[in-house]
């Protein structure tokens, strides 16, 4: 048999034909070099020590992507908030769910009719005697000064207005929306601030003043004490005595009779009498206000009697932790007056 060495070699000569059929029998028992061969133990070692760190490198990368998709969805939340808070702060500023809150001008509020320059400070404003003057407080509603009522101007800011009254009468119309204590007006018997109310105010020669309430509610203050108004009630108050007890106009001639024989008392085991007899009249919602005075009653009995009053007549604030028949704190006292004035004084008769 004759066979080309370099065919043996290289398979660049010419085959022999035998050659050729022992190479296709016996071609499928060849070696296949993507087959890993048969490795000593030592080679079976590091194969294993290998795999153990692939394993390893493979569990390092799955923590690692665990804690991006993680930090992922965080960044992802966060942002959804934002968003959410975003579009409730959209809503609150005039979106489709809220009303627009009301524009507050930059510029003094007070102006003379409809005169576009703010009144001065200083200024005082005489009201002919033809008909009522009215005086604009920006967006927040509207004062008018009786035929022959003078007032003058002593403040006039963004921050507040303050007029004073010596005499005349004042109607006043000024929306809820108003900042409490925003309009104040003085008078020789005390100054009235306003919390978001309509009222009227006379103030007579002497310099008392009788108050009218329609809504919403005001507070009268003198150095001789300080007395709250709601709606539906009527107050006055006196140049030297500082105000009196106000009460609604639905309170009863006896308790009127009774509350006049306490504050005309001069004698003081007379007057504490007086006031514990007042007390025990009271008994209908409407009587809550002249109740609530009597919480600053500078006798300690007296003013733990009417806390007594409060709690059988009205439910018992949570914030108010004195006990029935003792005297609540000075803010608790406030607690009780914002209760009232939600639960019983603006739906009294």
């Amino acid at each position: 048999m004759a066979v080309s060495d370099d065919y043996l070699w290289d398979k660049s000569g010419e085959p022999d034909p035998t050659v050729v059929a022992l190479e296709e029998l016996l071609g499928p028992m060849g070696h296949d070099a993507s087959t890993p061969m048969m490795t000593t133990t030592a080679t079976t070692t590091h194969g294993a020590t290998d795999e153990r760190q692939r394993r390893k490198e493979a569990r390092a990368q799955a923590s690692r992507a665990y804690w991006k998709v993680l930090a992922a969805v965080f960044v992802l939340m966060v942002l959804g908030f934002a968003a959410y808070r975003f579009s409730l702060e959209s809503v609150d500023k005039g979106g489709e769910k809220g009303p627009a809150p009301i524009a507050v001008s930059k510029q003094p509020p007070l102006r003379l009719g409809q005169k576009t320059a703010p009144v001065a400070e200083g200024e005082t404003i005489v009201a002919g005697p033809g008909r009522p003057t009215a005086l604009q407080v920006g967006s927040y509603g509207s004062v008018s000064l009786a035929a022959g009522t003078r007032v003058r101007v002593k403040r006039n800011s963004t921050e507040r207005v303050l007029l004073e009254l010596p005499k005349g009468s004042l109607d006043v119309r000024l929306k809820e929306v108003a900042p409490a204590r925003f309009f104040q007006v003085d008078t020789p018997a005390g100054r009235v601030v306003d919390l978001g109310c309509e009222y009227t105010l006379d103030v007579d020669k002497a310099g008392g003043l009788e108050l009218d309430m329609r809504s919403g509610w005001v507070a009268i203050e003198h150095s001789a004490g300080r007395v709250i108004v709601p709606a539906g009630a009527t107050a006055s108050s006196t140049k030297v005595a500082g105000p009196r007890i106000p009460v609604m106009n639905a309170t009863e001639p006896p308790i009127l009779d009774a509350l006049k024989a306490y504050e005309t008392s001069s004698e003081w085991g007379d007057q504490r009498a007086q006031a514990t007899r007042l007390l025990n009249l009271l008994g209908q919602p409407h009587d809550t206000l002249i109740a609530w005075h009597l919480l600053g009653h500078v006798d300690d009995g007296v003013a733990g009697r009417a806390h007594q009053v409060l709690t059988r007549i009205t439910n018992k604030p949570l914030a108010v932790k004195t006990a029935d028949n003792a005297r609540p704190t000075p803010t608790e006292r406030d607690v009780w007056a914002t209760h009232l004035y939600e639960t019983v004084w603006t739906t009294s008769p």
